[in-house]
């Protein structure tokens, strides 16, 4: 509630998040922690946050014994579809870029990655896209996976579904 009310007063949004939305925001969270917080990074670096968020809600329910992980990886697979998987240079750099920091044991800086990857495409763009899956996207600050949830879903899940294949990494990066 507190992180939507922050999200909504950057948009300029105002009596938004209603008591309604608050409520829809709640349930579909199913008490996952990870769900909100990967949710409210997403929103926050979006322009129609309001939009964003009820696209989200009104997609369909798991409620089968494997549906908390499946509820996360249709998020993950959500906010990816959203980014510019039609320029070869972007596609490139997210592969080199999440696969360095999927391989790492320890937080890594995105300038450490340059100096060990040869990425020629500006990461801004990229950056900006990987913040809601990740606990830092500063240049200067080492960074990590938001939770291995997304680890298992790039290395394993999106290897497995067909629409979720062009974000797999390879486990072995």
């Amino acid at each position: 509630q507190v992180q939507l009310s922050r999200i909504a007063k950057n948009a300029g949004l105002e009596d938004w998040p209603d008591a309604e939305i608050q409520d829809q925001f709640a349930n579909k969270s199913r008490g996952l922690m990870i769900w909100i917080v990967a949710i409210c990074s997403y929103l926050e670096g979006r322009s129609d946050p309001q939009g964003d968020l009820q696209e989200l809600l009104q997609r369909p329910e798991h409620h089968d014994h494997e549906g908390a992980e499946n509820q996360i990886y249709e998020l993950y697979a959500t906010i990816m579809g959203k980014w510019r998987w039609d320029d070869n240079k972007f596609a490139s750099s997210y592969q080199q870029i999440m696969g360095t920091i999927l391989a790492c044991k320890i937080p890594i800086s995105l300038n450490a990655i340059l100096a060990i990857q040869f990425i020629t495409a500006k990461t801004d763009v990229l950056m900006s896209c990987l913040k809601p899956l990740l606990l830092t996207s500063e240049v200067h600050q080492p960074m990590q996976i938001l939770h291995q949830s997304l680890h298992d879903f790039l290395t394993v899940q999106a290897h497995k579904v067909e629409k979720w294949r062009t974000f797999a990494i390879d486990g072995k990066s």
